[in-house]
C-alpha cells in the first residue's frame, strides 16, 4: 500500500519536473541566475517519505466536497514537488506562478494524471 502511494508520488514527479523542464524553456528562463548543481542537491533536506508526508497533511485539509479540491490537491502537488526539487528560492522565481499553473493544468487536463492525482489524493485525506 505504501509502496503503491511513493510508486505514484515518484510518476506525479517525474512529470512535475519534466513539464517545469520544458516550461522553463518556453519562457525563456535563460537569463535567470543557474544554481549550481549542487546547491540543488542540498535543497532535498526531506526524504520522498517525508514529502509524502508532507503532501499527505496538507491534502488532509482539504475538504474532499470542495468544487475545487482536485485543483487545490494539484497545487500541492506540485508546489510541493517543485519546492523539494529545485529548493524554496524557486518561490521568488517571477515565472514560477505561471509555470506552476502549466503544470497544474496539464495534471489536471491528463485523464492518466488525473486518476494517479485523484488515487493519491483519497489516500492522503483517507490517512495513509
Amino acid at each position: 500500500y505504501f509502496m503503491d502511494s511513493i510508486n505514484g508520488l515518484t510518476k506525479i514527479m517525474q512529470i512535475i519536473r519534466r513539464q517545469f523542464a520544458e516550461g522553463s524553456a518556453r519562457t525563456g528562463n535563460s537569463n535567470k541566475k543557474k544554481t549550481p548543481e549542487s546547491k540543488i542537491a542540498n535543497t532535498k533536506s526531506l526524504t520522498v517519505k517525508q514529502l509524502e508526508q508532507q503532501i499527505a497533511a496538507k491534502i488532509k485539509t482539504l475538504d474532499p466536497k470542495d468544487i475545487d479540491y482536485s485543483s487545490k490537491a494539484a497545487a500541492i502537488f506540485v508546489e510541493s514537488v517543485l519546492g523539494w526539487e529545485f529548493g524554496d528560492q524557486l518561490f521568488h522565481d517571477a515565472k514560477f506562478n505561471t509555470i506552476s499553473h502549466q503544470i497544474q493544468k496539464e495534471i489536471l487536463n491528463t485523464p492518466q494524471l488525473l486518476k494517479k492525482l485523484n488515487i493519491l489524493s483519497n489516500q492522503y485525506s483517507h490517512g495513509q
